[in-house]
């Protein structure tokens, strides 16, 4: 019967990922790049396939090594991870807390390390299930500043990368005890390859924070499904607990790890590590709900949102969060009256949709959390103090080849995950795979037909996938060798022959990604900003207006050249004519200074409105001075600027100047604005392009070689064989 059960469950599993992977080759339809959908569809296939075919050689590759050998293989593997992430933390230092979650807890736990108790903040009122990872950033800053370190952001991201070397290590440690030591290197191959696990360490939040716990918890049910050791299901419930703190969708793992046992152990002994689990589990939100009252977070029904709120979002057009929705929850002022109007919108929108607008809705919701390898790493990190080439190619408006590689990495583990599948079929047993497998099902069913669905919700499992593709790639390794033992040995020389034929074929048809993609990538010429100040937007309503009364100016610091200047334009009353200047701070000289006019109806109005600056007259790296007042036009004209305000606080998202209203400094206020270097060129230079492009011909044409130096001493023991 057991079987039976697992063997639906597999085809289940393989037909909900398998749907996935095939969506994701349409990834850059959700970006809506001007890219060709066809050749970017085929330039992903091939490199899906190259890949493949470079993780198989990999591995066989590393069996040529004694364990000796291994080790330095792992040694070498972490050092080079530790050193990419550490490239990347100094690369990304400019990059600050967004305006939403992340940087409501970081403007928090500021607050508590200065005054040591609660703001008051509505925002955790409204969202109570984030004091808990605020409360853990406090604890981090509090500690450091015992030793007068202070740069918050640096200790963020140090926090994060060392997060993520752990979870490679308890990961490692899963591969090498499930297999060897030599499948714990292939994993760490994988890891190295999934870049937004080391670009999402720029971003402080609940999942980058115990990003480990779900491999932890897997280790340690490694641990006690090899021992029967008590202490590793209480460590367990432990590392439950404190997860569920910080993110509470962590949750999943419990209910899939129940299912598992029922599998493979016995019912007594179920029941007595689900009681172990819970009772930990509990102890942890007991003890860490008394300490956020000691700090004085208090719960507060009236703006507090249900988690059936969750729910209702899951059912808006796209299953993501709206403003409309959140009001819907928010202006209810009890606890029972929310919930009756989020009930009464989900039940409106399953009759309004029915069942065909809802497959429809679960398959949106499906493509935007699983199919996009990058997890929209991107979303919370486009505020930066400074805008490097670095920021622009990785996190900025140039990032189209990272969220490529990313894509096709990730549809490689899929690929790899979808093997896993076979084996079970192979062998009938039951394996740390099936749990693997049961908890990405769950995730997968959970955001697909309950939760709210965004991309970064699939990252805390993802390292489940990794694990999962090595599965996959020993199942593949296994059914080549026995391949190879079925067919008789005067094929073996034919079959070597096709898989030269093989390489060969991907060769040309990496050559032809290269000819078709070439244009694209390096030929034509679009007009791009290079940012060197880049605040988009903010929040509040807060503006600042120029009128006959008052000016205003903002200081900001450049690393290079820039010739234009972007503000955001709030609201335009009457037909005025007003002037900028560019101020150097450092010897008070005007480099700029330009007039324009702005009346009642210009399109640009609450929109960001761009100002050409002569190239020639800003080439110092230096700080400036922009300042904006009225010189002309109707007397009861003015022009109001966007400003970031006070949304749930008031925050300075931008620490290299300041706003100012008639030379009165306008505290932690910024304008809304981007200075930029717009100029026309290519995404990549050629030479670059056809490197990348030669590493890949260099890998199959040795391949080739290698194989047609194992014809020929097929082809000669044939000979011998016949002489003899």
């Amino acid at each position: 019967m057991e079987h039976r059960l697992i063997s639906v469950f597999q085809i289940l599993f393989a037909i909900s990922f398998l749907f996935i992977f095939i969506s994701g080759f349409g990834y850059n339809l959700l970006l809506k790049s001007a890219w060709s959908v066809v050749i970017s569809v085929f330039t992903l296939v091939v490199f899906v396939i190259f890949f493949v075919f470079f993780f198989f050689r990999a591995d066989q590759f590393l069996a040529r090594f004694d364990e000796k050998g291994q080790k330095r293989i792992t040694g070498f593997l972490f050092i080079t991870a530790m050193l990419f992430e550490l490239f990347i933390i100094i690369e990304s230092h400019g990059i600050i807390p967004p305006l939403i979650d992340g940087g409501h807890t970081y403007a928090e736990a500021r607050y508590l390390l200065a005054h040591h108790h609660a703001s008051k903040s509505v925002y955790f009122e409204v969202y109570p299930n984030n004091i808990p990872v605020t409360i853990l950033r406090y604890f981090l800053y509090r500690f450091f500043a015992l030793f007068q370190i202070n740069n918050y952001m640096l200790l963020d991201r140090l926090f994060s990368g060392f997060v993520l070397v752990l979870s490679m290590f308890v990961s490692w440690k899963i591969a090498c005890k499930q297999f060897n030591r030599r499948m714990g290197n292939v994993l760490l191959l994988f890891l190295l390859t999934c870049f937004p696990f080391f670009l999402y360490t720029s971003y402080f939040y609940t999942d980058t924070t115990i990003m480990v716990l779900p491999v932890l918890m897997l280790y340690l049910w490694q641990r006690h499904s090899e021992t029967s050791k008590i202490r590793y299901m209480i460590l367990l419930g432990l590392c439950l607990g404190v997860g569920y703190l910080i993110r509470p969708n962590i949750i999943l793992f419990l209910p899939a790890l129940a299912i598992y046992m029922f599998f493979v152990v016995k019912l007594k002994r179920t029941l007595i590590n689900l009681a172990l689990v819970g009772v930990m589990l509990a102890s942890c939100i007991v003890a860490g709900q008394s300490y956020e009252h000691h700090l004085g977070y208090v719960s507060n029904p009236k703006y507090t949102m249900p988690n059936v709120h969750w729910v209702m979002l899951g059912l808006s057009p796209v299953g993501q969060y709206t403003t409309s929705d959140f009001y819907k929850t928010y202006d209810r002022h009890t606890q029972v009256a929310k919930k009756k109007e989020d009930l009464a919108v989900i039940k409106d929108r399953i009759a309004r949709d029915k069942t065909q607008g809802l497959v429809k809705l679960w398959a949106i919701k499906t493509v935007r959390t699983w199919t996009v390898g990058a997890h929209a790493y991107y979303w919370y990190t486009e505020f930066t103090n400074n805008p490097t080439l670095f920021y622009n190619y990785v996190y900025g408006n140039k990032k189209a080849l990272v969220l490529f590689i990313c894509q096709v990495f990730y549809l490689v583990s899929l690929f790899f995950m979808l093997l896993s599948v076979l084996a079970y079929f192979r062998n009938r047993k039951a394996t740390l795979n099936l749990l693997i497998q049961i908890c990405l099902f769950g995730n997968f069913l959970f955001y697909t037909f309950i939760w709210e669905a965004e991309p970064r919700y699939s990252l805390l499992f993802s390292m489940f996938i990794l694990l999962s593709a090595l599965f996959g790639l020993s199942e593949l390794r296994t059914e080549w060798v026995h391949l190879q033992q079925f067919l008789q040995k005067r094929q073996l020389g034919r079959v070597k022959r096709i898989r030269t034929a093989g390489v060969l074929t991907l060769l040309a048809l990496v050559l032809l990604c290269g000819a078709i993609n070439q244009a694209t990538w390096t030929e034509n010429r679009t007009v791009s900003p290079n940012y060197r100040v880049n605040i988009p937007h903010g929040e509040g309503h807060a503006t600042a207006t120029v009128d006959s009364q008052q000016s205003i100016s903002q200081t900001f610091r450049v690393a290079a050249s820039f010739n234009r200047i972007r503000l955001k334009v709030h609201k335009i009353k009457d037909k005025g004519q007003y002037q900028l200047s560019l101020i150097l701070l450092k010897t008070g000289e005007t480099v700029v200074k330009q007039s324009f006019w702005l009346k009642s109806g210009d399109s640009f109005s609450g929109h960001l409105e761009a100002i050409s600056i002569p190239a020639q007259q800003v080439t110092d790296a230096q700080s400036y001075k922009l300042v904006i007042r009225k010189i002309g036009g109707s007397s009861h004209a003015f022009v109001q600027y966007a400003v970031n305000g006070k949304g749930f606080e008031q925050r300075d998202i931008y620490s290299n100047g300041a706003l100012s209203r008639n030379n009165h400094p306008a505290g932690k206020e910024d304008l809304i604005f981007q200075i930029y270097d717009q100029q026309m060129g290519t995404y990549l230079p050629g030479w670059l392009y056809w490197s990348l492009f030669a590493c890949l011909v260099a890998f199959l044409l040795n391949e080739v070689y290698r194989g047609s130096q194992m014809d020929g001493m097929v082809s000669k023991r044939k000979r011998l064989g016949n002489y003899a």
